[in-house]
């Protein structure tokens, strides 16, 4: 017998299910994802949204709203329909699902409205102040160690002068050895040019002393045989 309103059809006793159930006995309700008349539409709900077994009306879930579900809440707000304001200080934004404060960098508490422990800093407060004594202004709860003027690092371990003597004392240690390559190439390449001047100096040397060979009246002569 039909479940749910259903009717039974007078010729084959099946069950006529009414929209948005199906089944033999029409007990059961669409296929998650389907609505209407024997459950045949598709719905178009988003970001997990329930879907009417009916109408295809999207029930959204907290944190999203729209026809489809699928806007999220705007910023500062959360919940149901996005129906809720946010309570957090400090520029903190909330989740949208159930608005928990997420805490900027340096800050705590369940509004955010307390900045980190002394000696503490940072992203929930994890990260530990671990300043140099010498070169430490303070440990700032945002950023961590705050350097006097000459010191630099992390923890302001080093002096800035120290730290850049290093830097020239690293390049100069660079640019030597490529200096020096360069100068051997020059040198060498000097020397090359000398030796080749040299021959060929001694080549015209050995011309002249064997003599040139002249033409007159037809005839060549060696002037070497002439003196």
């Amino acid at each position: 017998m039909p479940s749910n309103n259903g009717t039974c059809a007078p010729e084959t006793g099946v069950c006529i299910c009414p929209t948005g159930m199906t089944g033999v006995n029409c007990d059961d309700e669409c296929p998650t994802g389907k609505f209407g008349a024997g459950c045949s539409e598709t719905c178009l709900c988003q970001n997990q949204g329930n879907c009417d077994s009916v109408t295809g009306y999207c029930e959204c879930r907290p944190g999203t709203r729209g026809r489809y579900c699928d806007e999220a809440c705007p910023p500062g707000y959360y919940g149901d329909e996005c129906a809720y304001e946010c309570n957090c200080d400090n520029g903190a934004t909330c989740a949208a699902y159930d608005g928990e404060c997420i805490c900027p960098d340096g800050f705590t508490g369940l509004f955010c409205d307390e900045v980190c422990t002394l000696g503490y800093y940072g992203k929930d407060c994890d990260s530990v102040c671990n300043c140099s004594m010498n070169g430490t202004v303070v440990c700032d709860h945002v950023t961590g160690c705050q350097c006097e003027v000459g010191y630099i690092g992390v923890q302001c371990e080093r002096l800035k002068g120290i730290e850049e003597s290093g830097n020239r004392t690293v390049l100069l240690a660079t640019l030597i050895p490529s200096v020096l390559m360069v100068l051997i190439a020059l040198v060498a390449f000097i020397l090359w040019r000398i030796k080749g001047n040299r021959e060929r100096k001694g080549k015209q040397t050995d011309s002249n002393k064997n003599g040139k060979c002249f033409k007159s009246n037809g005839l060549y002569y060696n002037n070497k045989l002439r003196m």
